[in-house]
Parts: structure tokens; C-alpha cells; sequence
């Protein structure tokens, strides 16, 4: 739609001029893309450099380190389904990412200082803005007909987290020490 091309036009120009490709992009990948160049341009990391640093250092020091994955059975079926999503639910996701980059940068580049700096009463005083229902909607819309692939997409979350308890809850048992970093 021409108004939310036209604000995706806003950020790709404050954020990443130079970016010819987005428009060629279908909107659910032109989301990522966007929102991708904007934290890094905003300083803001996307990978969890802490969570490496603690595994780096776990290593070093001969820890042992359990890490769960989550395995696809058949990842060229899902990529076909992903792509079998309908363009309303991929727009919505779209326009749920503009959303969130033109009002709630500020705010996570203070939560970013909060953290860097430890200061809890800020992080538990800032909103936390992070409303993936769009983009996962789009990604389970019931014109799929509840295909085995578009369920192991819909239910990876889900799948991912039930692990990662399980590990978590484990832990004592097997270990005298445990840490578990989360990253949503």
C-alpha cells in the first residue's frame, strides 16, 4: 500500500540509503532487511554478544557446555510453505516492523544503556516493545491447511522454549553449576 511504502521510503532513507534491493524484496523479508540495517545503524546489536562472550569464556575455562538445537526434518518443504505465505499476513508483518522502528527506537537505545550500565529500576520502568504476533501470524495463516511444514514453523517457538526448560530443569541434577542465558 502507497502509505506504508512511503514510510518504509522514511527509514531505507535515514538508515540505509544506499539499499536497492528492499523494494525488490517480498514484504515479510523487506521487514527483516529493514529492521536489521536499522539497529545496526542505531547501534543496536542484534546477535547476543554477551551470550558468546559467557560461552567463550565457559570454553576456555574447560566448562562443559550443553547447548539444545532444534532440527527441521525437512527444511525444503517448510521453505516451500513460507513462501506459500498469503501477502496480506506478510504487509501486516511489514507494517508492524515500520511500527515498531519509528516508535520504539529511542526507547530501545535506552534500554540498551540500562543494560550496559546495570541499571534494573530503568529496565523495569522502559516498555518493553516487542510484538512478533504479526510476523508469526503471517507465518501460520490457516490457508496453509495445517501442513506438516507450516506446523513445525508455527510450533518452533514453542518447540524451542519446551527444550530449553527441560534443560533448564535438568541442570541441578546433572550439574553442581548451571547458566542459562534467554534471548526472545
Amino acid at each position: 500500500p502507497p502509505p506504508l511504502y512511503a514510510r518504509v521510503e522514511t527509514l531505507k532513507a535515514r538508515f540505509d540509503p544506499n539499499d536497492s534491493k528492499l523494494e525488490e524484496m517480498r514484504p515479510m523479508l523487506a521487514a527483516r532487511q529493514l529492521l536489521m540495517r536499522v539497529l545496526d545503524a542505531s547501534g543496536l546489536a542484534v546477535q547476543n554478544e554477551v551470550q558468546h562472550e559467557v560461552l567463550r569464556l565457559a570454553r576456555s575455562q574447560g566448562v562443559r557446555v550443553h547447548q539444545d538445537k532444534l532440527r527441521i526434518e525437512d527444511p525444503v518443504k517448510v521453505l516451500k510453505e513460507v513462501e506459500a505465505t498469503p501477502l496480506s499476513g506478510e504487509v501486516a508483518c511489514l507494517d508492524a516492523v515500520v511500527t515498531l522502528l519509528e516508535t520504539d527506537l529511542a526507547p530501545m537505545q535506552a534500554k540498551a544503556r540500562a543494560w550496559a550500565l546495570g541499571d534494573v529500576d530503568t529496565l523495569r520502568r522502559l516498555p518493553h516493545a516487542d510484538d512478533r504476533t504479526a510476523c508469526l501470524a503471517a507465518v501460520s495463516m490457516p490457508t496453509w491447511n495445517s501442513s506438516k511444514p507450516a506446523q513445525e514453523i508455527i510450533h518452533t517457538p514453542r518447540a524451542s522454549r519446551s527444550s530449553m526448560i527441560r534443560s533448564v530443569t535438568r541442570s541441578p541434577v546433572v550439574c553442581t553449576t548451571s547458566f542459562t542465558p534467554w534471548s526472545r
